[in-house]
Order: C-alpha cells, then structure tokens, then sequence
C-alpha cells in the first residue's frame, strides 16, 4: 500500500515508461510508455516552475469561450519564450514530446511507434529532465 499523504515522485513513471517500451511486441505497453514517458517529464518542467516561483498561466478564453491554450502548452510555451537559450531548447522539446504522446494517446495507427517514436519520445524525457536538473 503507498502512502496517500506523500507527494508522489514523477520520475517512477519514466522508470515505468523505459519498462514498458522493453515490452515491445505489445502495441499497448508501447504506447503507454510513450504517454508516461510525458508525463513523468511534464510534471518535472512543472515542478521546477512552481519551485523557482515561476507562474504559467493557461490563456485566456477566446470568442467563442474556448481557452487558448491548455496547462500543458502554458508549460513548455513558459520555457520556450525565456531568453536563456537551454530553456528554449527545454520548452521546444517538450512541446515535440507532447505531440509524440498525443499520437500515442489518440492516433489509431502510429508511423514507426517501433522503435522510432517511442525511443524518440523516451531519448526526449530523459534528456529534458536532465537539462532540468542542470539548470
């Protein structure tokens, strides 16, 4: 049984992710890795956000009530628009992952989902949470 009352460490999913991808004559554990792999990365950009008191906002409705952007594109958009060129780089990988994992979640047929995306989307995670921790 886990304890409920301690906050959860994010990067168990990449563990899961890299775990799952092995498992790679079944299309369902490789498409779950590809989406943990994500999001094991978006709530590590998230956290250190929230860490160095860096607000992201989602966007504001439009006309017609839709909102902008999602918390996710509020993310990756925060590090892709900073003047530090490793926070660019952070926030346009994170947006690629994103869509990776996007194909994974909703595409019926995935182009190359072996090996080529789920490496890439698995390769992407890891190298961003790394620049994280060096930033």
């Amino acid at each position: 049984m886990w304890n409920t009352y301690s906050q959860f460490d994010w990067l168990k999913f990449l563990t899961l992710a890299k775990e799952l991808r092995k498992r790679e004559s079944e299309e369902e554990a490789v498409r779950t890795s590809v989406s943990r792999a994500y999001y094991a990365t978006y709530h590590m950009a998230l956290e250190f956000l929230e860490r160095n008191r860096i607000s992201v906002t989602r966007g504001v409705a439009g006309a017609g009530g839709a909102r902008a952007a999602t918390s996710h594109d509020a993310v990756w958009k925060t590090f892709a628009e900073s003047k530090d060129l490793r926070w660019r780089k952070i926030g346009e990988d994170g947006d690629r992952l994103k869509r990776k994992r996007q194909q994974a979640d909703y595409d019926a047929y995935v182009h190359k989902l072996v090996p080529d995306v789920a490496d890439e989307a698995l390769l992407r995670s890891q190298r961003i949470i790394d620049s994280l921790a060096g930033l």
